[in-house]
């Protein structure tokens, strides 16, 4: 995003501002000249500093989630649980990983399907529950795996 020339340039050498950060409080603007880069306080470019700074955190929210990568917390569990059945050491990390990641950042956890010793109750119960046992799970085959991978490697 570029300021007008109308509303600001650069104080170096007259050169063409583009906002390149932004916080709460203020815009960080790189001259595409000279490559001077300053912050600048809302009242900046002759008042229109904050109709920089709303169009400039907007653009980088859509950038931000046209980003994320969405991961199907079911698939991942099942191919975690596969790379552990298979004893694949290295898969089961990258899996765990990223399912650990995954409920602590994004939210929902797989939906697991419980049973009894004897097989005759099988139930899925509540997001807490998925929670609790996908996160367990992980930590255990975490410390299993990296035991694995490091017995390998000596």
């Amino acid at each position: 995003m570029f300021v007008n020339r109308e509303e600001g340039t650069c104080p170096e050498c007259d050169g063409t501002l583009e906002i390149v950060d932004a916080d709460d409080a203020t815009l960080t603007a790189s001259c595409t000249e000279c490559g001077e880069i300053a912050d600048y306080e809302s009242d900046a470019f002759d008042g229109s500093c904050m109709d920089h700074f709303v169009p400039f955190h907007l653009q980088k929210m859509i950038e931000a989630e046209e980003s994320r990568q969405v991961i199907d917390p079911d698939d991942l569990w099942n191919r975690f649980l596969l790379a552990y059945s298979t004893k694949d050491w290295e898969s089961v990390l990258n899996h765990a990983h990223a399912l650990l990641q995954w409920l602590n950042v994004e939210g929902f956890p797989p939906h697991l399907t419980t049973g009894s010793t004897t097989g005759h109750l099988t139930c899925q119960l509540d997001e807490f529950w998925n929670r609790a046992v996908a996160r367990a799970a992980c930590m255990v085959a975490l410390d299993r795996a990296e035991a694995e991978v490091d017995r390998a490697a000596h």
